[in-house]
């Protein structure tokens, strides 16, 4: 007969629970502190995002999850002083 130890073990292992909104928050805001690439690239795609929607009217913004709330209220900022006036938005985050 086999006998798997730490097979057994695994298998009865409790995941830990999901951290805390506010945990998610400050580990995402010392990632972003010690990463300044981090911040580049979202500053990047705030203005990627602003060149596609330059002549739009409506726009539908659906974050899957990577984006951090300072971007979206970089992105507010940038549709609201853009030349034509801020397009009508819709930022979907689920």
């Amino acid at each position: 007969m086999w006998s798997l130890p730490g097979l057994t073990l695994a298998l009865q292992h409790q995941a830990p629970p999901p951290p805390t909104l506010a945990a998610a928050n400050a580990a995402r805001q010392s990632f972003a502190t010690l990463c300044p690439p981090v911040r580049v690239a979202a500053t990047a795609a705030n203005h990627v995002i602003l060149e596609a929607m330059a002549a739009e009217q409506w726009v539908h913004i659906v974050d899957l999850g990577g984006a951090s709330m300072s971007q979206w209220l970089e992105l507010l900022r940038l549709f609201a002083t853009r030349p034509g006036g801020p397009p009508s938005l819709r930022l979907s985050i689920p």
